[in-house]
């Protein structure tokens, strides 16, 4: 994925993929705990965290639960926009990018009734 900025390598924060036609699909965070300061920046993050989601130099490749099978979804990269809140702020606990995430996401769920596509959990 070279189109995320390795400058996002230092940064912690919270981020947001955004698709062309069905809105937000996914928001994660970087700087979890415990502390890995190799993968605490979004990029790394996004690349190469544990997520529900792989990346593909094209795809975006999810799983969805179907009553007793995964089903594997994908939405084209070039549809989604990633979207970033960074917390430069050295004196923030580590914490700060979760609890971020988690209000972004039960935002998200008060408003819609679901969760994004790819979150799996609040």
């Amino acid at each position: 994925m070279n189109t995320i900025p390795t400058r996002f390598n230092k940064v912690r924060g919270v981020y947001i993929f955004e698709h062309l036609n069905h809105g937000v699909i996914y928001i994660g965070s970087s700087g979890k705990i415990p502390i890995n300061p190799k993968s605490q920046g979004i990029r790394n993050r996004i690349i190469h965290g544990y997520t529900p989601y792989k990346l593909d130099e094209k795809n975006l490749e999810y799983f969805v639960k179907e009553l007793f099978e995964n089903k594997k979804q994908h939405f084209k990269l070039s549809d989604v926009t990633i979207h970033t809140i960074e917390l430069y702020n050295k004196s923030y606990p580590i914490s700060v990018p979760s609890v971020l995430e988690h209000l972004l996401i039960q935002s998200f769920y008060n408003l819609t009734g679901q969760l994004p596509v790819i979150n799996r959990t609040i």
